[in-house]
C-alpha cells in the first residue's frame, strides 16, 4: 500500500510544511525580530513570532492554516516543522465482489520533524516521526474479497506511532546514516506514478505484503531498522 499521498476527492486538511520552505519564502511581507541562537527550551517564541502586515488569502497561502501569527515561522527557524494531515475515502461496491455496499475510511496524520543544527548545532543530524489514528471500514476485507486494497490509507482502525527515527548526514550530503522505526515504503519498491491512484496496487509491492509477516514494513506497521545510503563520495 503506499505511503505517498495520492490526490483524492475529499482532501480535508494539509498543512505539514517544512522548515526549508519557511526559510526561502519571501511572498509575505515581514518584519524579524533577531534573537540570539539558543535551545527550543529556554528561547522565547513569542519575541520572535514575525506578524506578517498583510495575511495572504486561503488561495495564496502555503498552508491551509496559515502562519499562526507568526509562530509557525518562529518554530520553522528553530527547526520545529509541525505537520497534520486528514484523508478520508467514501467507496462503493456496486457490483460483483462478496456483497454490495458503501464504506467510509479516514485517517489522520500528525508528523514532526527536528533539525537538530538549529536546535542543538549538531550538524546535519535530524529527527523524524509520524503517527496515524485510522478509522472507518476498508472495502476491500468486508465487500470485494480481495488482495490488492482498494485504498492507500486501508487499514485496521487504530492509533499508532508509525515511523520514528534519528538521520546524521556527511560528506555534503552524500553520505547518511539513518536508525530506529522504519518503514520500507518510504524507500523502496515504490512506482513514480501511484500517488496519482488512491489504490494499493501500485504502492508497496502487492507480492512482498501478500507474503511478508503483517505485510511486511510498510503502512501502516513500520519495523526497527538501519538505512545508510551512499552517494557518489568522490569528487
Amino acid at each position: 500500500m503506499a505511503s505517498p499521498y495520492p490526490t483524492r476527492f475529499l482532501w480535508l486538511l494539509l498543512i505539514l510544511c517544512p522548515a526549508e520552505a519557511w526559510a526561502e519564502d519571501d511572498s509575505s511581507p515581514s518584519v524579524e525580530v533577531v534573537a540570539p541562537a539558543d535551545s527550543l527550551g529556554t528561547m522565547d517564541l513569542a519575541s520572535r513570532a514575525r506578524e506578517p502586515a498583510q495575511a495572504p488569502g486561503l488561495w495564496q497561502r502555503e498552508t491551509l492554516t496559515g502562519d499562526w501569527g507568526g509562530w509557525r515561522s518562529a518554530l520553522a527557524d528553530n527547526g520545529v516543522a509541525l505537520g497534520a494531515e486528514y484523508t478520508g475515502d467514501v467507496l462503493a461496491n456496486v457490483s460483483g465482489g462478496i456483497r454490495r455496499g458503501a464504506v467510509y475510511a479516514g485517517r489522520l496524520h500528525l508528523a514532526a520533524d527536528l533539525d537538530l543544527e538549529k536546535l542543538a548545532g549538531l550538524a546535519g543530524a535530524s529527527i523524524h516521526a509520524n503517527a496515524f489514528q485510522i478509522h472507518g471500514r476498508g472495502l476491500s476485507p468486508e465487500f470485494l474479497g480481495n488482495l490488492l486494497a482498494t485504498s492507500n490509507i486501508e487499514a485496521h482502525p487504530a492509533t499508532r506511532l508509525h515511523t520514528l527515527w534519528f538521520q546524521q548526514n556527511g560528506f555534503d550530503g552524500r553520505l547518511s546514516f539513518r536508525a530506529g522505526q522504519l518503514a520500507a515504503d518510504d524507500e523502496f519498491i515504490v512506482s513514480d506514478t501511484a500517488a496519482n491512484f488512491i489504490n494499493g496496487t501500485f504502492g508497496w509491492l502487492p507480492l512482498a505484503a501478500s507474503n511478508l509477516p503483517s505485510g511486511g514494513p510498510g503502512y501502516p506497521l513500520a519495523a526497527p531498522g538501519a538505512l545508510i545510503p551512499v552517494a557518489d563520495l568522490l569528487p
